[in-house]
């Protein structure tokens, strides 16, 4: 079992006024939704989160347990039935997602928690395929010989293709 911030008995305070069967194993909801919290702050604070300060374990704490009471909730409620539970599992999950939310934008800070200053493991956005070449040609529209021969010539600006002059065999 991973260590999570919140215990069963917080997630169950979350709807303790309805029933819901004790085949619910509440322990896979929470390291969920403490899989899921890490998941999103981990580019901001190194996971996991080990905070001095009692407000920051207590905010994630909130957050966890609300996430994993609002997915328990959903997983129970059917259809017709019980669409009120449904109604309330996704409202808990929405105030979770809006807390995590303010950590992500920095509009709330877990001032004890170690901030990530090494950014070298965070995901750079890679570029967008625009269609054409480094040069001022587009190579989709040329056969791959003339690319290819482009780059055994040691050819840099291709010239605009022309089906008459490729004449040469890759090797």
């Amino acid at each position: 079992m991973a260590a999570t911030y919140s215990n069963d008995k917080d997630v169950a305070s979350k709807y303790s006024h309805l029933k819901i069967s004790s085949d619910v194993i509440v322990n896979e909801y929470r390291e969920e939704a403490y899989n899921d919290i890490n998941m999103r702050i981990k580019s901001l604070y190194i996971i996991p989160i080990d905070s001095v300060d009692t407000n920051d374990l207590a905010y994630l704490k909130s957050i966890e347990a609300r996430l994993a009471a609002g997915n328990i909730l959903i997983a129970v409620s059917t259809v017709d039935e019980l669409e009120d539970v449904h109604e309330y599992g996704k409202f808990l999950i929405d105030q979770a997602t809006s807390r995590i939310d303010e950590l992500v934008k920095q509009n709330i800070v877990l001032k004890g928690a170690t901030k990530d200053t090494d950014k070298s493991d965070n995901i750079i956005d890679a570029g967008k395929l625009q269609g054409s070449s480094a040069d001022s040609y587009s190579t989709f529209d040329r056969p791959i010989s003339g690319i290819e021969n482009d780059a055994l010539e040691g050819v840099t600006d291709s010239k605009k293709y022309n089906s008459l002059e490729d004449n040469k065999e890759v090797v």
